[in-house]
């Protein structure tokens, strides 16, 4: 709120509004000063579009308040008289819906030349696992241009070899403390101009500019700005001026967002103005922004507007939260809308950001508020599938809208919630129908319920031998499932970051989460629930509470340690400061109302994972800038240890990455905070905030006003329904409360008390129903919800507690659970190529040990004949004891940095025999029964080392910090099991989890019934395979090697065979693929083309048997090397897998492997390609496909941490094959050498091209170059320029132009083929060309 008045005499009765503009509806609280300085609320809700009646509702919405004070003053129709508004407040979803339904500004994009299709390839990841048609975010900008100009930055090491800045090459430029960067090329301004005016000729008017490492040199950028205003651009985004952050693809897509988002919200702010009398002149109009903060209407940018609708909800609960239940409350919002479910969390008042973060498919830059959403709402469908039952992800949307709508429309969790008797319908307007004027249709529901009962009670497949359910028993299953889907994301954000979710309350707002609250507190072992009495409008209250709040935060590289860095750190805080509370004394603010908050973004050294760490007492603006790094350092350390259970020893230094300030301009002056917080600490205060929460005299329960029919686990039963006021006393359960805009479920053993200011607090009992070992279709989908939870926990552990950057941040590892026999239940996976493996990992521990596996006991192994898939993937194995007999196992597999051998990485492309690929462990004890026993592991891991021409392990340390989280993530995994047994006993959990691999063999043998009716021939070998159904496949590796498949389907039973025999034989290579990745690659593919969300296990397998040749490339001897077999024949097994089951063409078909390193540093990556089309869609370029989906380092850390450039990444133009429908196309790397080092290639399809399907186009090979410099004769030594140092080489004019290298005489083209370990020299050039995806059809099919 501004703090000084506006010119003129403040007229009173004065209003000061605050509005939520959501999708659907728009809530708006208004305070009423009188000029005795008595304040009263107004609220009211509108139809956020309602075009008969209105043309915008917030305005409207202000009218009809201001006209029941005002009525002579204020008219009807047209300008609202503005004359008594003091200050208006706003958070809209205008910038979210423009996002989620791609209707923003036409806008250019102007990007690094070479780099200009980095919006498309992003990360490279598809964003679900187990679609063949893959369909990635698209890029928002209508054309992309490149600006001709590269810098790049310098190293220190090249810094510390110039005596002092004076006698620095003239190309270098220091920008700030942090960073030196090298001008490579100007930008070409007549090129870049030129092409800005084209797209100006389109009718183009905005634009994003993204340039490498723009975050420490941001003049090229600044040009291309000043071009662009010439040319007469009026919305113009530079990265550089929204977010200096370092990472290029984010950097890229905030810009492009701003640019998409920031002209239409312009739009909208000036048509809103443009609804009152001089266009709100006097008036302060502010917006709500991500991060939760309010920015004048001047500094609403796109970028920071995308979470306007969800943050002021999140800040309204962390601030009422505090104020009702204490300062050191930890909550858990619950904003449960139509389609979607919103979860957060916070600590008292405070609301935790993040600087990035991805919403709608696109990852935006920006301070924002950390909201996880899970596609379960009031509209989600309720769906019946493969036995179970299913809630979302799809939606009934507001129209047609649920069945009791009135319009036609599916079942969703609102129609079960009203068959229920959960929500009353009298409570509700009559504003459905065809008409609008209508009550909820309680009939529509049922009448769905009953269609969909006989749909469950006919289908024979499911198994299922009960008795037909009820509608009202179907409608409460289904409610029952929607509340795990809504649990799972609650449980990760809690115990994710090492929080214990039972420690706190859970907070419900948004229309739907009341009927909700207490069935999922229960779930997730909390005992109490918050609701606040506008809870149906929090996000307005948020809105009217927060404080203007200004940001500014720069990229900073500095040793936490290093001399000299507190005065550095406060001229960085003091200039950011300083520009930040010169806008808030624009806006009005004094210093005595501004408080600013300082942040440091910290990292230990070679690590990506950032923690944002703040001083732990902000600052008054006006007091002096003093910083404590000692301070910083603790908070750092402490942090890290709450988030992820440890903390690095050793002299692993401690890296500042960014600098951030938060200015909040507040309505309270220093003395009244103090004041405030004074009074919270009162003994009175402290009253309110445990039961019965208040300080008036015994209040007794009212009468209520109406009985309900409400449905239960143990049936019906007549409620009472009752308004919610601060008068009531304690209401025991079960009753239904009404509040404002919503109702709340009160269950059996629960108890709400409903304190001074009407916010109710509920304190509910842990009551878990009881199942029976029978299969029944609801706790088959329970328990599906609570392995697969229980996976992912595990894998949130282990990822939490891990170290290495495969595991931490590539996601390079999967967690399981498997029964007593070893057979996969769930499986929470990030690598596909881990999935069928661990299984046979498990069994051959346990078959090995039998009894002699004690409790305490924790097996390792990572041998390709032990059911392991190469050897950096090491398997951590826990077992389950109950009574001296193993129930259940856990296990998480890991993809480690290095494990020994020939080569870095323990990926040599020419190894002969395994010992040279590193450690080969069969099995080990890493922990008997209790003790880590880190000198075995630690001497195992050494072991090669001892043997001539190899190593031991080269990253030791951060393999038994490794091994001690994958330790943890199973001991995770166990505590959670032991919590599910104690609720619903061994027997019923055994139970289930047979049941659940049954379902998966159900849906299974359907894709396989499937299959034959579609495309299978009777075989006519012998009269008795009339009725088998044969497909066949087969295809080589890049030697000549066949794979050869046939798959054998009785269409009855949905039994399969597939037979790999006719494979080659095994090679003397690494290509050798281990049975157990075999076996992997057919659960993948059938687990592909089971259309449904099937819990992914055993029983995919279960109508399969699989035969591979004994001694053949799938079933190699122990003593032969396997590591390319994981990432190179795993991918064409796949393709040969999914051809003979006509499913799509092949993909690129292989992980394209490429490793740089020599003795002091070592890089890995693998690099996508284009996936094959189908049927009925085209492929994708650029992306990864089938048993792998691994993340690709930024450009601009990988340029900033390693000495070498990234020449380009783009897409390779028609390298998808041709076809009706195209296949994907692979893309082209470039990596330009700046000092020696080893590369090592390990590829596919450099030889034989991916294959297209039913007549289709192959793609194009994949192709690895080396450009190597050679002088002229006699100019110096062969093969060796004449280059002291980098900057020689790169200045050099004899290399030609940037971009233009391997055009001149002086680079020599090298063909280095599929796989090689090759010696580069500085200046030397490689180049990978990844293969495309197969077509579908030929371009003239029909």
């Amino acid at each position: 709120m501004s703090i000084t008045v506006t010119a003129g005499v403040k007229r009173y009765p004065s209003f000061r509004f605050a509005i939520d503009r959501g999708g659907t509806f728009t809530d708006i609280i208004a305070h009423v000063a009188q000029a005795d300085g008595t304040v009263t609320q107004e609220v009211t809700k509108l139809l956020s579009v309602d075009p008969q009646h209105y043309s915008d509702a917030p305005s409207e919405g202000i009218r009809r308040i201001l006209r029941k004070y005002l009525p002579d003053t204020v008219a009807v129709n047209g300008p609202v008289d503005a004359s008594h508004l003091e200050e208006v407040r706003m958070g809209t979803t205008v910038a979210t819906n423009a996002l989620l339904e791609h209707n923003g500004e036409r806008c250019a994009m102007v990007l690094t030349e070479g780099f200009e299709d980095i919006l498309t390839i992003r990360d490279q990841a598809r964003p679900h696992l187990f679609a063949l048609n893959i369909v990635k975010a698209r890029a928002l900008p209508e054309q992309v241009m490149t600006a001709k100009e590269r810098i790049r930055p310098v190293s220190l090491k090249e810094q510390s070899a110039y005596a002092s800045q004076a006698v620095w090459p003239s190309t270098w430029v220091r920008c700030g403390e942090s960073f030196v960067i090298d001008v490579l090329q100007p930008l070409h301004t007549d090129d870049i101009r030129q092409k800005l005016q084209a797209a100006y000729d389109a009718g183009i008017r905005s634009v994003a500019v993204c340039l490498l490492h723009s975050y420490a040199y941001a003049r090229h950028e600044q040009q291309v700005k000043q071009i662009a205003q010439e040319v007469g651009f009026p919305a113009i985004s530079l990265s550089s001026e929204l977010m200096a952050l370092i990472k290029y693809v984010p950097r890229s897509t905030t810009a492009s967002v701003d640019a998409y988002l920031s002209p239409l919200i312009l739009n909208y702010i000036t048509s809103f103005k443009a609804n009152f009398i001089h266009n709100l002149a006097g008036v302060q109009l502010y917006f709500i922004q991500s991060d939760g903060g309010l920015t004048s209407a001047e500094t609403f940018y796109g970028y920071r507007a995308v979470l306007s609708g969800p943050a002021g909800g999140v800040v309204g609960y962390a601030h009422t939260c505090a104020e009702d239940l204490g300062a050191t409350v930890q909550a858990v919002g619950f904003d449960m809308g139509g389609t979607s479910t919103d979860v957060s969390r916070c600590e008292g008042p405070i609301v935790h950001h993040t600087v990035e973060a991805e919403i709608a498919g696109t990852t935006v830059q920006a301070p924002q508020v950390q909201v996880h959403t899970v596609a379960a709402g009031g509209g989600s469908l309720l769906r019946w599938e493969n036995g179970m039952f299913h809630v979302g992800p799809a939606s009934a949307g507001a129209h047609p809208g649920p069945a009791c709508y009135g319009k036609g429309g599916p079942l969703t969790v609102t129609d079960a919630n009203l068959v229920l008797g959960h929500l009353h319908p009298d409570y509700f307007p009559k504003a459905f129908g065809p008409n609008a004027d209508q009550p909820l249709d309680k009939e529509a529901s049922v009448k769905l319920f009953k269609a969909l009962a006989e749909e469950i009670a006919c289908d024979s497949s499911a198994k299922y031998t009960g008795p037909a359910m009820s509608v009202e028993e179907l409608a409460f299953a289904f409610v029952l499932v929607a509340n795990e889907a809504m649990c799972r994301p609650i449980r990760n954000i809690t115990e994710a970051s090492g929080y214990r979710c039972a420690e706190h309350a859970l907070a419900v707002f948004g229309g739907a989460g009341g009927q909700h609250a207490c069935a999922m507190a229960r779930s997730l072992g909390m005992n109490k629930i918050y609701v606040h009495r506008l809870a149906s409008i929090l996000s307005a209250v948020g809105t009217s509470v927060t404080d203007v709040v200004e940001e500014r935060m720069a990229s900073v590289r500095l040793d936490l340690c290093a001399e000299g860095l507190t005065p550095v750190l406060e001229q960085q805080f003091g200039e950011l400061i300083a520009s930040a509370t010169a806008q808030l004394h624009r806006l009005g603010f004094e210093d005595d109302h501004i408080i600013a908050e300082r942040f440091l973004s910290m990292q230990y050294e070679n690590t990506n994972t950032s923690l944002m760490i703040a001083e732990d007492n902000p600052q008054e603006v006006a007091a002096p800038v003093v910083l404590s790094t000692d301070k910083f350092k603790r908070l750092y350390l402490a942090q890290y240890q709450q988030q992820y259970g440890f903390v690095l020893s050793g002299a692993r230094r401690i890296i500042i990455d960014g600098v951030r300030i938060r200015a909040r301009g507040t309505v309270y002056s220093r003395s009244e905070r103090e004041a405030q917080a004074a009074s919270a600490a009162t003994a009175t205060q402290k009253q309110h905030q445990q039961p019965p929460y208040t300080t008036r005299p015994k209040k007794v329960p009212p009468q209520p006003v109406s009985m309900t029919r409400s449905y239960f686990a143990s049936g019906w039963e007549e409620i009472p329904v009752y308004h919610v006021d601060p008068a009531n006393g304690p209401l025991r359960g079960p009753a239904l409360l009404i509040m404002s805009g919503t109702s709340v479920l009160l269950e059996h053993e629960s108890t709400a008390y409903t304190n001074d200011r009407g916010n109710v607090i509920i304190h509910t009992a842990q009551v878990v129903e009881q199942f029976t070992t029978e299969l029944n279709p609801l706790p088959l989908s329970i328990f599906s919800h609570r392995f697969m939870s229980i996976a992912e926990q595990m894998g949130n552990a282990l990822q939490r507690t891990s170290i290495s950057t495969n595991i931490k941040e590539r996601l390079d590892f999967s967690c399981a659970i498997f029964d007593p026999d070893g057979n996969l239940v769930a499986n929470a996976p990030h690598i596909p190529v881990h999935l069928g493996a661990m299984g046979a990992a498990v069994r051959w521990q346990r078959d090995h040990y039998g009894s002699e596996w004690k409790e305490g006991d924790v097996m390792l192994t990572n041998h390709p004949a032990c059911g392991g898939s190469h050897l950096p993937d090491i398997t951590v194995i826990s077992a389950f004891f109950q009574e001296g007999k193993i129930m259940f196992y856990v296990a998480s597999r890991g993809h480690h940095a290095d494990v020994g051998g020939t080569t870095p990485g323990s990926m040599p492309p020419f190894s002969k025999t395994l010992t040279e690929e590193g450690a080969a462990i069969k099995t080990l004890k890493l922990v008997q029964q209790g003790t880590f026993n880190e000198d075995g592991i630690r001497e195992t891991l050494l072991a090669p080392g001892k043997l001539p021409g190899m190593s031991g392990c080269r990253t030791i340390e951060d393999s038994i910090s490794d091994l001690r989280a994958q330790v943890a993530a199973n001991n995770r995994g166990i505590q959670l099991l032991q919590g599910l047994i104690e609720s619903y006993t061994l027997e019923v959990v055994q139970a289930y989890m047979r049941h659940i691999q049954a379902t998966a063999e159900l849906a299974a043998r359907r894709v396989l019934q499937r299959i034959a009716r579609e495309y299978g021939k009777a075989g006519d070998s012998s009269s008795a395979d009339m009725d088998l159904v044969t497909l066949q496949a087969t295809d080589y590796m890049d030697d000549g090697t066949p794979i050869c498949l046939r798959i054998s389907i009785q269409p009855n039973s949905g039994e399969a065979t597939f037979d790999f025999t006719g494979s080659g034989s095994q090679v003397m290579n690494s290509t050798n693929c281990p049975t157990a990745v075999v076996h992997s690659s057919i659960i993948y593919c059938i687990r592909c083309l089971v259309d449904s969300d099937i819990p992914l296990n055993q029983g995919c397998m279960k109508p399969i048997t699989v035969v591979v040749p004994p001694n053949s490339i799938l079933s190699p001897d122990e003593d032969l090397p396997v590591v390319a077999g994981n990432v190179t024949t795993s991918q064409r097994v796949t393709d040969v897998v999914l051809m003979a089951l006509r499913a799509v063409a092949n993909s690129h078909g292989c992980m394209n492997n490429f490793t740089l390193g020599s003795s002091d540093f070592a890089y890995y990556e693998t690099i996508c390609g284009g996936s094959g089309a189908g049927p009925t869609f085209a492929g994708t370029s650029a992306v990864h496909t089938n048993m792998t989906n691994t993340r690709l380092t930024d450009p601009e850390i990988f340029e900033a941490r390693y000495p070498v450039l990234l020449r380009t990444f783009r897409i390779r133009r028609n390298s998808g094959g041709a076809g009706r429908h195209r296949g994907g196309d692979g893309v082209v790397r470039s990596v330009l050498a700046l000092r020696d080092m080893i590369a090592v290639v390990l590829t596919e399809r450099r030889v034989l091209a991916p294959k297209g399907l039913f007549g289709g186009g192959s793609g194009e090979r994949g192709l690895n170059m080396l450009y190597v410099p050679v002088p002229p004769s006699g100019t110096a030594p062969p093969g060796v320029p004449a280059w002291k140092n980098a900057q020689d080489m790169l200045h050099d004019e004899e290399r030609g132009p940037w971009m233009g290298e391997e055009q001149t005489t002086l680079y020599h083209p090298r063909n280095i083929g599929g796989k090689n370990v090759v010696d580069v020299k500085m200046g030397d050039i490689i180049t990978l060309f990844t293969p495309g995806g197969g077509g579908c059809y030929a371009e003239s099919a029909s």
